[in-house]
């Protein structure tokens, strides 16, 4: 009996540690995916403000010397990409945060 009761507190040892570790690790892939998503979020904000600057200027040269539509359209799709990728990682910061939330059971209600 003495050894069934130590081997099953060994157990519940070894669970609660294994239950540790995996919210460890829960909470460092939330936090990776967090700093991933500012990233990605200024980049593509970076992006889009310079592609936008491009077809700016595009646009000013198609009208004064009839820069090919082509392209203008092109670095129109461009900044449409940005700016939607920029979406998805606004959407993964997002997600992110919640998923911090949840592992650190954090309630709004009070």
């Amino acid at each position: 009996m003495k050894s069934e009761a130590d081997l099953l507190k060994s157990a519940t040892a070894q669970n609660y540690i294994a239950t540790a570790n995996g919210l460890k690790t829960e909470y460092y892939q939330a936090i990776q995916l967090d700093q991933d998503a500012q990233r990605r979020i200024k980049l593509y904000a970076d992006q889009y403000r310079l592609a936008s600057k491009s077809l700016d200027i595009m646009f000013r040269s198609f009208a004064s010397s009839g820069t090919n539509l082509t392209d203008i359209l092109r670095v129109r799709q461009q900044t449409l990409d940005y700016e939607y990728k920029q979406m998805e990682a606004i959407a993964d910061y997002n997600t992110s945060i919640a998923w911090i939330q949840r592992l650190m059971a954090f309630s709004q209600v009070q």
